[in-house]
């Protein structure tokens, strides 16, 4: 797994998985509104020199999984359909429980499919 993730020192990697954890934690559990305006937040980070962004984190994270998923011809890789393959699979492997919500139409039953 790491191997296939070349993201420099190892304290890179730690503060990667820390933000990563915060996005699938608290990120991904809030509406509209307040996820940009924690991710707002998030991005401003400590101030360190070659920090790492919390959106570049968590959408390097999505990404990843997404493009080891094979997914069906015609299938567009909306964000919705990235949050819900990355939570499907990380609920599934630590085997917590999982409930998506969402309107009509966003991916919420293909997610699954594609992941089971």
């Amino acid at each position: 797994y790491t191997s296939k993730k070349p993201y420099g020192d190892r304290t890179d990697y730690h503060r990667r998985a820390v933000l990563v954890a915060l996005g699938i934690v608290y990120y991904m559990r809030l509406n509209t509104k307040y996820r940009e305006a924690y991710k707002d937040r998030m991005d401003k980070g400590s101030g360190l020199p070659n920090e790492v962004r919390f959106s570049q984190a968590f959408n390097d994270e999505l990404n990843w999984y997404i493009d080891q998923v094979e997914l069906p011809q015609g299938i567009a890789k909306t964000q919705a359909l990235k949050e819900n393959i990355f939570a499907t699979i990380v609920c599934t492997v630590t085997r917590i429980p999982l409930i998506i919500v969402g309107a009509p139409g966003s991916s919420k039953t293909l997610s699954f499919n594609i992941t089971v």
